[in-house]
């Protein structure tokens, strides 16, 4: 009999739609997963596939990949949102924000963005 759970970690999905469940799911997990990123004896690929592993397991089926590129797109948007703020710009809004600060504000020097201004 096969196997109805979902797609596995390293295969495709369909395409994923990332709502704000999905996203704070994802934010979680990679939470989970953060300091692995930065071992350097582990792969990347196989941190995402942890992560969409992890996803699953809260009922959010997307791949490694799918991850990777949803967490890319959320870092960049949040570094956007934090130079305009550091440059004084307190309108610009950003839904998951706080969320992403919780764990990227130890990696992120805002004072060093005041200086590529």
């Amino acid at each position: 009999m096969a196997d109805t759970a979902g797609p596995s970690a390293g295969s495709r999905c369909p395409e994923i739609h990332w709502g704000r469940e999905e996203v704070l799911a994802l934010i979680g997990s990679v939470e989970e997963f953060f300091e692995d990123f930065y071992d350097g004896t582990k792969k990347k690929k196989a941190i995402w596939n942890a992560v969409a592993e992890h996803m699953r397991e809260k009922g959010h089926y997307c791949s490694g990949s799918d991850c990777d590129k949803k967490w890319r797109n959320l870092k960049t948007t949040y570094i956007r949102v934090l130079q305009k703020q550091v440059h004084g710009d307190t309108t610009t809004r950003f839904e998951y924000f706080d969320a992403l600060h919780h764990i990227l504000g130890q990696e992120i020097d805002p004072l060093g963005m005041r200086e590529q201004a």
